[in-house]
């Protein structure tokens, strides 16, 4: 029996730091559509098939975002997913290293929106983004 798919949103945390002389707002909103295009291909390209039963990891998104060319630098990357479309999310495995589609209907597709903090110092310090004050509440913050 075909039925159809199951998608888990998929938002992506990332610190980095854009290339000196650049629009912030402008280019935090370009790297977003370029995740949602690594994310889901299938969406942008009519000749990319859907990818049931995905496994992502964060070094992979990393790598992609380190090579574009308004990206300066990557920190931390941590992914998140969502089964109940977008309403709450939690980290992927091994605490946001990487996530994947579970089931043989489950197909890995963007949130609506993703957490993008810009690195503004010329150091970067993994410090400044983990811990209480870093997080934030119906993502990385929760409560039981």
């Amino acid at each position: 029996m075909v039925g159809h798919p199951r998608f888990v949103q998929v938002r992506v945390r990332i610190g980095v730091r854009f290339r000196p002389g650049s629009d912030e707002d402008f280019d935090k909103r370009r790297l977003a559509e370029q995740l949602n295009r690594y994310l889901a291909p299938w969406a942008f390209d009519e000749g990319s098939d859907i990818a049931i039963g995905q496994r992502i990891d964060a070094t992979s998104i990393v790598a992609f975002i380190d090579q574009l060319p308004f990206v300066d630098f990557v920190g931390v990357c941590r992914l998140f997913v969502s089964e109940d479309d977008g309403a709450t999310f939690h980290p992927g495995n091994d605490g946001g290293e990487s996530v994947e589609a579970r089931g043989e209907d489950a197909v890995l597709s963007p949130a609506r929106r993703h957490e993008i903090d810009v690195i503004d110092d010329d150091l970067f310090e993994e410090t400044q983004f983990t811990g209480v004050g870093y997080m934030k509440i119906e993502l990385d913050f929760v409560v039981n």
